[in-house]
């Protein structure tokens, strides 16, 4: 993820971690989506930067960044982090997710991927750059976006 919430101009660029990734232009997404995986095997998607999913190889959510707030794991919920910043100082601020807002938030989520999982089912996207990418590389990201979709939603271990 950025380190300037609000810079995110060249994400395939931006995101060095991930390989295989592609770029896509997709039917139904007002912005390009980026998606990839970590040496470590996580997924991570960006529709345009906001929002972004990442999650572990089980498909088990790890963080996110929706409407300009960063979203992390505490293993039984999800903290919504910003900063509170002023002339002098930057704080970090935490709040913990209700069981209510956390299903609200898994439903937004599961709801986007099922969307994309919908476009490329369908062939509507197209394919503007790619990075570390071979024959089964797209097979891969389909099936962990399957997997994602089709299971209930989990979050990852704490992320420290």
């Amino acid at each position: 993820m950025a380190r300037n919430e609000a810079d995110r101009e060249d994400l395939l660029q931006e995101a060095t971690g991930l390989s295989p990734c592609w770029e896509f232009e997709v039917t139904g997404f007002s912005d390009l989506v980026v998606a990839g995986f970590r040496k470590n095997g996580n997924c991570s998607l960006y529709f345009c930067g906001d929002p972004v999913y990442q999650f572990d190889p089980e498909g088990n959510l790890r963080r996110g960044f929706v409407d300009g707030y960063l979203f992390r794991s505490e293993g039984k919920t999800l903290s919504k982090i910003h900063r509170d910043r002023t002339e002098t100082t930057s704080t970090l601020v935490r709040y913990d997710l209700n069981a209510a807002e956390l299903q609200e938030w898994f439903a937004r989520m599961r709801k986007t991927v099922a969307e994309l999982i919908d476009r490329f089912d369908r062939g509507e996207y197209r394919i503007l750059r790619e990075r570390g990418t071979d024959a089964a590389a797209f097979t891969r990201l389909t099936d962990s976006l399957q997997l994602i979709h089709n299971t209930p939603p989990k979050l990852s271990a704490p992320l420290r």
